[in-house]
């Protein structure tokens, strides 16, 4: 969703709270004197509203405000992982380019998984992403459920800044086997505490 043309400064939000782990959002009920959570309808294109000060703001913008501390970077969108515009849990939702929100719509559109691609030659589930213009390839895995869910953890890093660290581990791992690939890149987003993501890659590998 553009960024642009939004206003929320943090004194607008001071009696509402966001809880990342269910994405939901909650009011501080004056006349009860307790949070409640809000039961909005989505809008006529999907997405979960919030009325701040007479003024509707979608509800996964002000989560991602009340977490960052700032609106989208001019040109980005928030983008919901899954392609659920109701889910707005702290895990779905990334910082993107247009073009890389764009491509998820049409993925989810067409039934695919948004991330892995399946390389054919070498009958395997390739993940990787793009930030800010730079390609990241974390390599190639047996499932499509694995690489979807190294994917989404390497995302995760990006959000925590760690991107650095991200560069050097695909540098690094690019001549690992598979299953050794996607073992340390499990440890790696748990070192650097990559979200709900990391919690997934321990089950499945």
């Amino acid at each position: 969703m553009p960024s642009a043309g939004y206003s929320l400064t943090l004194p607008d939000i001071t009696n509402i709270r966001y809880a990342p782990s269910t994405g939901k959002i909650s009011r501080f009920h004056l006349q009860y004197k307790r949070w409640v959570s809000t039961q909005n309808t989505p809008n006529n294109k999907g997405y979960l509203r919030i009325n701040i000060g007479r003024r509707l703001y979608m509800e996964h913008l002000v989560g991602f405000f009340i977490v960052m501390g700032r609106l989208p970077r001019v040109g980005m969108e928030i983008d919901h992982i899954n392609g659920i515009k109701t889910d707005n849990r702290w895990c779905n939702l990334r910082e993107v380019d247009r073009h890389e929100n764009c491509t998820n719509r049409v993925e989810h559109r067409s039934g695919r998984i948004p991330g892995p691609a399946f390389i054919k030659d070498r009958n395997a589930w390739r993940s990787s992403l793009q930030h800010l213009g730079e390609m990241f390839r974390m390599g190639n895995y047996r499932t499509e459920i694995q690489a979807k869910i190294v994917y989404d953890c390497a995302w995760r890093m990006v959000y925590l800044g760690k991107v650095n660290e991200l560069r050097e581990a695909c540098k690094n791992l690019k001549l690992s086997r598979s299953e050794k690939r996607y073992v340390e890149f499990s440890k790696i987003f748990k070192r650097h505490d990559a979200g709900e993501s990391a919690k997934g890659i321990k089950k499945i590998f």
